[in-house]
């Protein structure tokens, strides 16, 4: 499972709720302040 950095992520960061299809796994971002690793 290849990990995102808080640098990338933020260039994916938007205010709402979107699932993002990466390596067949849905990824959620949230509008949170940090992201944290299930």
């Amino acid at each position: 499972e290849p990990t995102v950095p808080p640098t990338e992520m933020g260039e994916f960061f938007t205010p709402m709720m979107v699932d993002v299809l990466v390596g067949g796994a849905t990824i959620f971002v949230l509008p949170i302040e940090h992201f944290e690793k299930c």
